[in-house]
């Protein structure tokens, strides 16, 4: 782990995920919060940033939205993952994150929610969704500021 800039992670997600938004037709926005330091594993953490935009892009029809956000609350920085797909019903977001649990008839191993909440959790932080069907999906994830 080492000392990065919280929005300079989102910043590498955001343009490694672009050209995959573009040809999908999909905008991809960015929003970037306050700077805040953070100790972290930029590898594993754009692990994480590339199985939540790759969902949101797979699940987000052309012509919708997809928002990166940072946020920095006391302690903590949030990152967020917000789509205008179809959302996901309460019942199955918490299974969403078991492995082997592939959600809809799109594709997947069922394996990168997983590993993603594993991740952050190795980082000290915690992995979730807030999601209504027809309203799309948000995934956050949060970790200590450094």
């Amino acid at each position: 782990k080492a000392l990065v800039a919280a929005p300079a992670l989102a910043d590498a997600a955001f343009h490694a995920m672009a050209p995959v938004a573009e040809k999908k037709g999909v905008r991809l926005e960015r929003s970037a919060g306050k700077a805040a330091m953070v100790l972290a594993d930029a590898g594993r953490l754009a692990q994480v940033f590339s199985n939540l935009l790759s969902n949101a892009l797979r699940f987000t029809p052309e012509g919708g939205v997809v928002r990166l956000g940072v946020n920095t609350t006391p302690g903590r920085v949030e990152f967020t993952v917000e789509d205008t797909g179809p959302g996901i019903p309460t019942e199955h977001q918490e299974k969403i994150f078991q492995r082997y649990h592939a959600a809809g008839a799109k594709g997947g191993t069922g394996l990168g929610l997983y590993i993603a909440r594993g991740l952050v959790e190795a980082h000290g932080g915690r992995l979730g969704v807030r999601s209504r069907p027809g309203e799309g999906s948000c995934f956050y994830f949060d970790i200590p500021r450094a």
